[in-house]
C-alpha cells in the first residue's frame, strides 16, 4: 500500500469545485480545506506509485487548480 499526501492551490473562485471534484478522484480518501500556502490537501491510498502518479495526473487537470506538490510516504 502506498500513501501521499497532495497539496493543492487553487483559483478562489473555483475552490469548492474543485474540493469537489478531488473528493471524486480514484485513491483519494480524504480531502479538506487547509489554510496555508495550498488550498486543499487530499491523502491517498493506492496499491503502487503509479496509482499516485495518475492521480496526481488528473488532480493537476482539473479546471482551477493552479498547481500541485505530492508527498509520498517514506
Amino acid at each position: 500500500m502506498v500513501r501521499a499526501c497532495i497539496l493543492i492551490r487553487v483559483i478562489p473562485k473555483k475552490a469548492q469545485n474543485v474540493f469537489d471534484s478531488v473528493k471524486m478522484v480514484d485513491g483519494v480518501k480524504k480531502a479538506m480545506m487547509v489554510y496555508g500556502r495550498f488550498d486543499i490537501a487530499a491523502l491517498l491510498e493506492m496499491d503502487e506509485v503509479s496509482g499516485i502518479v495518475n492521480a496526481a495526473k488528473r488532480i493537476n487537470s482539473l479546471d482551477g487548480v493552479r498547481r500541485t506538490e505530492t508527498l509520498i510516504e517514506a
